[in-house]
């Protein structure tokens, strides 16, 4: 983008409903749709397996006994469900629900009741919009809206949010083009989307929408400039278009519409100095204009206007530092500056009971420092989203009610997403270790019964923040070997809990290494290549304890590499791909784990690295890697050597570094890296064909 460069666990309740003590007298009052409206604890859990098809309901104890009805339809009359869309009715027990309204390609609603309440409607989506930056986010008619953006590229996508956790995609290519740097405000009860840039051309058309589905273009060419980096703001029955760049100059020039279609130009040149990167907004009956960059240097100045053209400098430099691309959002008569760039990405928070007095809320908030995000008041919160951190374009959603404690909001895993961890099976427990998240390397360790409801074991275990390391299950330990912590490691560490972890060896007779591969085989493990710095190794060792180890051979038949997978099937040790300077398909097998057969120098499926491979029901299953591309492709095989393309699009995002592994008689994926970024998804397959995907939602406030 041109000008991106610019600026850079839970627990469970059983219900519990709160009754309304009835007053003197002898009239009772109709009851008030607040108190007919069925409420839940805090922690209360909604868990599903969302499919390509349908859902699978996982009634939590909290919610047991209560009616589930579910519908395609919103709107759906609940007394008549059976004509609503895909409307089904069913008393939850502990037995799982199977539920054909919502699934991976489509969003469905659910209300649960008791014998005279009923929760509000709850939307159940398992999509979400891609991390983005230069976005819009508003609140109208009781939703969070999400539209446009830039993310690998320009977007026209509109998203809504009743909850800030499930988004549900409305228009996935509205009639404006796509762009980002644009500007949407509510304005006469409707969304109004003004300018931008598309890409090739600053653009100054103007566009309103009821609904946030269809919308209008009311100008192609508005009288004011085409520009980026200004504010449109609604104030005393108009909206207010201020400053921003044009492209070749800054502006200071202040334009007005009482119909967002025609516009005036109130003043060419106001009194506050030229610039982009600001923001204003109403409050206390006048308009405040704080911060923004002149071209040169960032400002933390702050002016007021009572009409919009004449302004007051009401403070030439605030508390909180010179900064753009920050956020002001008004929430219960205090205005709130979250985040932006003064030189560096910010993640602080202050707040201002008159608007020229800050107090500086927190320093360092939970998410990460950002420029280029979005904030909203919605539902009595403040709202970020997304946005641009230290170089990775995020979406995030964050929310808090006091603006110094924030909650994540999400219906995926709690973990940070992240790959080249490892996992394997261990106390009947899933687990995975490390691997490398947006922020750092990580020595963290989960653990899961079901792959839904994750619990950290330990946030910083012995060993250090590694990636791409081996963690495999062996004499009743886990064990991890080597892997990178921004060096090559070749350490052996070992746990009976997964909590506290024994140094076996810190420098092993092996190189130190990473992206090589650790197996169980013939009652050894078995270390087989990897990458030592830039030189990637063919050497095999071998240990019948996990402590000492014995090199079978220095230089085995096939071709020093990494990022490859080795599996046990027949008896033997097969090889599959990796990478050795370029991206391989060939298959090795080896009875004796010394000497190596090519079975095929080119499989059927491309050349990859950074894939997955698992035996599993009397199978092979490649799943995902890079081959130049993100993969999401599934292949199968019944000897190793002949390959079948089970699907070239699996329902999860193309990916490498992720996990996949067999638990619990079912293959599970867990997180990697796709061309938007790390995930944390978790997805889970009974056969290797049909995938679903992990669903967790809070149902009681947090």
């Amino acid at each position: 983008m041109q000008f991106k460069n610019r600026y850079s666990l839970f627990f469970l309740l059983f219900l519990t409903i709160t009754l309304s003590a009835c007053g003197g007298g002898s009239t009772t009052e109709d009851p008030s749709p607040e108190d007919l409206q069925l409420k839940f604890p805090a922690g209360t859990l909604l868990k599903a397996w969302v499919g390509a098809a349908d859902t699978e309901i996982i009634p939590t104890t909290a919610i047991q006994g209560l009616t589930l009805t579910r519908s395609t339809d919103s709107d759906c009359d609940l007394d008549n469900y059976s004509t609503c869309e895909l409307g089904q009715q069913d008393i939850l027990t502990s037995d799982r629900l199977t539920d054909i309204a919502a699934n991976l390609n489509q969003p469905a609603w659910y209300w649960l009741q008791d014998e005279d309440k009923t929760s509000q409607a709850l939307t159940i989506s398992a999509n979400k919009f891609t991390p983005r930056s230069y976005h819009q986010a508003i609140s109208f008619n009781n939703k969070l809206w999400l539209i446009g953006g830039w993310s690998r590229e320009h977007n026209n996508d509109v998203w809504s949010s009743s909850d800030g956790s499930n988004w549900v995609l409305e228009n996935g290519n509205a009639d404006f083009s796509a762009r980002s740097a644009h500007q949407v405000t509510v304005f006469d009860d409707k969304f109004w989307l003004i300018g931008g840039w598309d890409g090739s051309a600053i653009l100054n058309d103007i566009w309103s929408s009821t609904d946030g589905i269809e919308w209008t273009k009311e100008n192609s060419y508005a009288d004011f400039s085409s520009r980026i980096f200004y504010t449109v703001t609604p104030f005393m029955d108009k909206l207010w278009l201020i400053g921003g760049w044009d492209g070749t100059t800054l502006t200071n020039d202040i334009w007005s519409s009482s119909n967002g279609i025609n516009w005036t130009k109130e003043t060419v040149n106001a009194n506050f100095p030229k610039r982009e990167g600001h923001q204003v907004i109403s409050f206390n009956d006048k308009l405040w204009l704080i911060g923004g960059s002149d071209g040169s240097n960032n400002k933390n100045d702050i002016w007021s206007s009572t009409d919009g053209i004449s302004w007051t400098q009401v403070a030439a430099s605030s508390s909180f530092s010179p900064r753009s691309t920050h956020q002001l959002v008004h929430l219960g008569n205090k205005l709130w500056l979250v985040g932006g760039h003064d030189g560096s990405s910010k993640n602080d928070v202050w707040s201002s009971d008159d608007g020229i007095s800050w107090t500086e809320i927190t320093d360092n908030a939970e998410f990460r420092e950002r420029i280029n995000h979005r904030a909203a008041a919605f539902n009595n919160k403040l709202w970020l989203i997304g946005g641009n951190a230290n170089g990775i374009r995020q979406n995030d959603v964050w929310s808090s009610g006091d603006g110094i404690n924030w909650q994540q909001q999400s219906n995926s895993a709690t973990f940070a997403s992240r790959n080249g961890h490892k996992a394997a099976a261990f106390n009947n427990k899933l687990f995975f270790i490390g691997g490398e998240t947006d922020e750092s390397l990580q020595n963290d360790v989960w653990s899961s019964e079901d792959g839904i409801d994750w619990f950290q074991e330990t946030d910083t275990a012995s060993f250090s923040p590694r990636a791409y390391h081996q963690t495999i299950s062996f004499n009743d330990k886990l064990w991890l070997i080597g892997g990178d912590d921004g060096s090559d490691k070749n350490g052996i560490w070992s746990s009976t809990d997964g909590i506290n972890w024994t140094e076996e060896t810190s420098a092993n007779v092996f190189s130190a290494r990473s992206g090589h591969q650790v197996i169980l085989f013939k009652d050894k493990l078995w270390l087989i290549g990897g990458r030592n710095g830039t030189t990637n190794r063919n050497d095999i060792w071998s240990s019948s304890d996990g402590t000492n180890w014995f090199e079978e051979t220095a230089n085995a038949n096939f071709s020093p590499r990494s990022s490859h997978q080795v599996v046990v099937y027949d008896e033997k040790l097969w090889l599959i791909a990796g990478y050795d300077g370029n991206s391989k398909n060939d298959i090795w097998s080896s009875d004796d784990g010394i000497n190596w057969t090519e079975a095929t120098p080119t499989a059927d499926f491309s050349g990859r690295s950074g894939h997955q491979v698992v035996f599993f029901q009397d199978k092979f299953w490649l799943i995902g890697g890079k081959d130049g591309s993100y993969r999401n492709d599934i292949w199968y095989s019944d000897d190793g050597i002949n390959w079948t393309q089970e699907t070239s699009t699996a329902h999860f995002s193309g990916r490498f570094g992720h996990e996949l592994i067999s638990f619990a008689d079912k293959l599970w994926l867990i997180g990697g890296i796709t061309e938007n970024g790390r995930e944390n998804d978790v997805w889970r397959s009974e056969d290797g064909i049909n995938w679903r995907k992990a669903y967790r939602r809070t149902l009681g406030s947090q």
